[in-house]
């Protein structure tokens, strides 16, 4: 949720902030079924353009609090 509150909205780019953020290496499967589980749950939106996918915090209150 921090990622794509300061403005990483690709999965990329979601994985590579985490990693940072951890210090180790996520694998794929686990960041898609949590990007899945915050999707199913309403915290995140998730956005199709043709072949690109974004993800949003679809809540302004939600987002300011993940920003602080």
């Amino acid at each position: 949720m921090k990622a794509v509150a300061h403005g990483k909205s690709r999965w990329e780019e979601i994985k590579e902030h985490l990693e940072r953020a951890e210090g180790r290496s996520i694998s794929d499967s686990v960041l898609s079924r949590l990007l899945k589980a915050l999707v199913d749950s309403s915290f995140l939106e998730k956005i199709s353009e043709g072949r690109n996918i974004y993800y949003q915090i679809p809540d302004p209150m939600l987002e300011s609090c993940f920003r602080g």
